[in-house]
């Protein structure tokens, strides 16, 4: 067999000529390069999958560049786009890898929302994690189906070997709720988490005493809607505080009965009636924001239901609060 050449021609139907002229037009770099990017990908025996050389020049990683200079550490594409599987709906993520140096403020945002104006691509900026035990969720996705678009010194490389390494030998573990993946860990994390879950009780704090409020201005649907919100970021700490990377979703009640081990004194005791506030309150997320073509939020929702909806949620607050502090206690 002769050598091969480098050339081969490939037909594809015409919708996927265009969504790949699309994606590449979107990330900045050839359609040459996406291709063997993403050829390179299915046959690549370990390590993370490099976007081509090019890619340094690209519209992305020059705009991190300038919005990060010397800092930036590297530039990843996850999601979606990097699995192959994105729509034309779907937004591009990219992850965005800088020093402690650089404080992740909303000034960064404003500054990518002015350098680059194509709202289809969705900036994350980022630490790199000191290791697998304080990397999030978003880290492990991204060690799984992320594309390097861009790295300093190989920085991204080691960081994502050592988060599969995690994952290989089971010390966290991706398990589904809905649909929607989430991250399990095995020993505690480091403090990152523990900060994360006081932050949720704080602002649930804070935002009870918004919801007492409302409920003096009679703004009934604004109450549930608002104790939905509560009851949300206060299980989401509870999960936090123990080992569990929260999945992007508004009721994590099947998440927090899978689990129902971790729990202790309180919640353990009223663990049924956690979860069953979380369901009830999730059905009327979007009620009580938008209404319908027959429901009015203003008119559907009365006082009494106003009046469970705050106590639910005061509850849900007292309960999780003491079983958080105490678990970040020990």
């Amino acid at each position: 067999m002769a050598d091969p050449s480098g050339r081969f021609v490939v037909r594809v139907p015409p919708s996927l000529h265009a969504r790949l002229r699309r994606e590449s037009s979107r990330l900045g770099v050839s359609l040459n390069d996406l291709c063997r990017t993403a050829l390179e990908s299915c046959v690549a025996e370990e390590g993370p999958r490099y976007h081509p050389e090019g890619a340094g020049r690209s519209t992305l990683v020059e705009t991190a560049s300038a919005i990060a200079g010397d800092e930036l550490l590297g530039v990843v594409l996850f999601g979606s786009a990097a699995r192959g599987e994105a729509l034309d709906s779907s937004d591009t993520d990219i992850l965005i890898v800088v020093t402690p140096a650089v404080a992740l403020t909303r000034d960064l945002y404003r500054r990518w929302d002015e350098l680059y104006p194509d709202r289809t691509v969705s900036a994350h900026f980022v630490h790199l994690p000191d290791g697998a035990e304080s990397a999030g969720s978003i880290w492990y996705e991204v060690a799984l189906d992320g594309i390097v678009l861009h790295e300093t010194d190989r920085v991204l490389t080691r960081a994502l070997q050592g988060l599969r390494r995690a994952i290989a030998d089971g010390s966290v573990e991706r398990r589904y709720s809905h649909g929607h993946p989430y991250w399990v860990r095995k020993r505690r994390p480091r403090v990152h988490n523990d900060a994360l879950a006081a932050d949720y009780l704080l602002r649930s704090a804070k935002r009870l005493k918004a919801v007492e409020l409302l409920f003096e201005l009679e703004s009934w649907a604004d109450v549930v809607r608002e104790a939905q919100e509560i009851v949300e970021m206060c299980l989401k700490a509870l999960l936090r505080a123990n080992r569990i990377e929260v999945p992007r979703i508004h009721d994590v009640s099947n998440v927090i009965e899978e689990n129902r081990d971790r729990f202790t004194g309180a919640v353990a005791n009223r663990l049924e009636e956690l979860t069953g506030i979380s369901r009830s309150l999730r059905r009327d997320r979007e009620l009580a924001f938008d209404g319908s073509e027959d429901l009015t939020p203003s008119e559907f929702y009365r006082k009494g239901d106003a009046q469970a909806a705050l106590e639910q949620a005061s509850l849900v607050v007292r309960v999780v609060s003491e079983s958080v502090c105490d678990s970040i206690a020990d």
